[in-house]
């Protein structure tokens, strides 16, 4: 019984991981190009995830949220080494600002869902 719990509760602190805040695809659809300014976003976002700065005066704030859901096969002792793995989902949108004039030049959204194989079958 006690090994069963201690499975349970590996599962349960380790059956998913997430990095970033969530994205609200409906905020980043609404972003207006020539009209949302840097301090709007960043006080609907928060802070970016990274920053950076393009020789034509264009500021980049990017944020990312990826989130990973275990399978379940992974926490089962030798099936594990074969089939375990993850689902995970990434979110990106990717706004660039003029730094002159602190309003929104363009943006852009992503979402992109994978499989992570571990184990011996892995490629």
């Amino acid at each position: 019984m006690e090994k069963i719990l201690a499975l349970l509760l590996t599962f349960i602190l380790f059956g998913c991981t997430s990095y970033g805040s969530k994205i609200d695809r409906n905020y980043a659809t609404s972003i207006e190009k020539g009209v949302t300014t840097e301090a709007e976003v960043v006080r609907q976002m928060g802070p970016p995830t990274s920053m950076g700065l393009g020789g034509e005066g264009l500021k980049t704030l990017s944020y990312m949220h990826v989130a990973s859901q275990f399978k379940a096969s992974t926490f089962i002792p030798i099936v594990g080494l074969f089939a375990g793995g993850a689902d995970t989902q990434t979110t990106m949108l990717i706004i660039t600002i003029d730094q002159e004039t602190g309003i929104v030049k363009n943006w852009t959204y992503n979402q992109s869902d994978s499989e992570v194989n571990t184990g011996l079958t892995a490629n």
